[in-house]
């Protein structure tokens, strides 16, 4: 651990629960704003938290070993994502205040742009776009 001068704690280098190494970054007030570890599938990872230590974004790795990008809201539910597909190409998923995912960006099987967009229970509204 590393401490101000006043015994505050501003660093924990610690054994995560994946049995990796971890580095917990914290504010003057001991509050976490920042993690850098690792999953249990020995990827990396990267939280950022707020002031109410929630985490509000998140870089990783996905159990199929490609690359993850999160935002969540000031309450640390999941907002927008992004990472691949099972063809690698990339998507992007923007999800509601009930954690429902309300819109998706990304590519039909032949590589082509498609976007859906859903009703506020993840329900399909539009099928798929643009529309064939």
């Amino acid at each position: 651990r590393l401490y101000d001068q006043n015994g505050t704690t501003l660093l924990d280098i610690y054994q995560n629960d994946a049995g990796a190494g971890a580095l917990l970054l914290k504010s003057k007030n001991s509050k976490n704003t920042c993690y850098i570890g690792s999953y249990n599938n020995g990827s990396g990872q990267i939280k950022v938290y707020n002031s109410n230590e929630k985490a509000v974004d998140e870089i990783g790795s996905t159990t199929s070993d490609n690359g993850y990008f999160g935002v969540n809201n000031f309450e640390g539910n999941n907002i927008l994502s992004v990472t691949s597909s099972k063809n690698a190409d990339g998507i992007v998923s923007v999800f509601n205040r009930n954690k429902n995912r309300i819109c998706v960006l990304g590519p039909d099987d032949n590589g082509n742009g498609v976007l859906n967009v859903l009703n506020s229970s993840g329900q399909n509204m539009n099928g798929v776009w643009p529309k064939h």
